[in-house]
């Protein structure tokens, strides 16, 4: 009964951070224009609206949406792995809520005041996801919803520790220093190859692994 308690707390948690985009929204309503920016270019520009009557759906469709699909991917998974593990499960799931209605929150705020150039944010939480993600990497088990999924990676679990291991650090370090460039408001597009650089490497490097292990 007592986990049971404590289980029950986590997930109001969880969902306080839900509430807190709705929250902020329902504040700056009447202030609000016609139309809320729902999607950013590379260069942190909006280039996506839809009216401010509507965007209730998509701060639910976001925040919800993310918090369903982390709920029940344990149970589809058919390996079991993801539950073992444990509550580093539940703080990726925290964490990707929080990052999902932190970026609401940064869409009101774009829309609310359209005169303020805070576009270096969105790689800031680029990189800052980068940098969260990167952390937990090496915690993943072998499975077929979360982590670096190559027809390598989940071919052998040899592969897949070492390509989250390597993996791990090397978003770790790709979020620190996108984080740094953005501050320092250096060109984008520094940023851009790092993190598409930080996105493929691992692919490769499982495939070597497995072309390695293959040739042994």
């Amino acid at each position: 009964m007592e986990m049971k308690k404590r289980q029950i707390i986590k997930e109001a948690f969880i969902w306080a951070i839900i509430a807190i985009p709705f929250v902020y929204y329902g504040i700056l309503y009447p202030k609000l224009p016609a139309q809320i920016p729902i999607h950013f270019d590379i260069h942190g520009n909006p280039d996506n609206f839809t009216s401010k009557s509507k965007y209730w759906w998509v701060i639910a469709g976001t925040t919800l949406g993310i918090y369903a699909l982390m709920l029940i991917i344990p149970f589809i998974d058919p390996k079991r792995k993801i539950q073992q593990m444990g509550n580093k499960y539940y703080m990726l799931k925290l964490i990707l809520v929080a990052l999902i209605s932190l970026m609401s929150i940064f869409s009101i705020y774009v829309a609310s005041n359209p005169n303020v150039d805070i576009s270096f944010l969105v790689i800031v939480l680029i990189g800052l996801m980068f940098l969260i993600l990167g952390n937990y990497m090496p915690s993943f088990k072998p499975n077929y919803f979360i982590g670096i999924r190559t027809p390598w990676t989940l071919e052998s679990e040899v592969i897949w520790r070492k390509t989250h291991r390597m993996g791990g650090w090397l978003w770790s370090l790709t979020g620190i220093a996108v984080i740094i460039l953005a501050l320092a408001r250096v060109n984008i597009s520094i940023s851009i190859i790092l993190l598409l650089v930080a996105a493929f490497t691992p692919v490769i490097y499982s495939l070597i692994l497995y072309l390695n292990r293959k040739n042994e």
